[in-house]
């Protein structure tokens, strides 16, 4: 079975300060997206095959009901490597977070990313964003966008972090139409300079 593992964490083993500040963006994207309720976060940490095993055998040897399936899985199995961040296809309301994730804006920025792809899921937007170009052509933006908004609001935008966002954001617009250069008019207009 090749692909990655991952721990699906307990919340209290991430530590307090990065759950306030992921919650705290989740939030604030949530009002903006008029998003009710506000998705759960995951917090997960990369695991070997072998590690992904004994979880699984630890959690048998320690309740009495079987190992839930899907995204409840104790231990979860991914074709592509999750290195920032993931929203789960379907219906759970959550997105996952690499526990690793610290640096103020990147956790903040991911935190965002993933809340829009569970607006994007509402049916209220009829499939819309179901191919994988559109959905990060628009999440993207938009998570850059509200990103700065969220970071203006709290008094955290500082020269450095503003010349950080905008770099990243021109970064990753690159990549994006590299990996899909004819879809330049699916990278949404959010775009806002600092």
């Amino acid at each position: 079975m090749d692909g990655y593992y991952f721990e699906r964490l307990p919340a209290d083993a991430v530590p307090r300060d990065l759950r306030s500040r992921t919650h705290e963006v989740v939030e604030f994207v949530c009002a903006d997206l008029n998003l009710s309720p506000p998705p759960e976060v995951v917090w997960i940490r990369p695991v070997t095959r072998d590690s992904a095993t004994e979880i699984l055998n630890r959690w048998k040897e320690n309740h009495k009901h079987p190992i839930p399936v899907g995204s409840r899985s104790p231990v979860m199995r991914y074709a592509k490597d999750i290195t920032e961040g993931y929203t789960p296809p379907g219906p759970p309301n959550e997105i996952w977070i690499r526990s690793g994730l610290s640096d103020l804006p990147k956790l903040e920025f991911i935190a965002a990313h993933e809340t829009r792809h569970i607006w994007q899921k509402r049916p209220a937007n009829g499939g819309k964003y179901d191919d994988e170009c559109t959905a990060e052509g628009d999440a993207y933006p938009y998570g850059y966008a509200i990103l700065t908004k969220y970071l203006t609001a709290t008094r955290q935008l500082t020269p450095r972090i503003a010349a950080e966002v905008n770099e990243k954001r021109d970064s990753r617009r690159s990549a994006f139409l590299q990996e899909w250069p004819e879809a330049a008019p699916k990278w949404s207009d959010f775009e806002i300079d600092l």
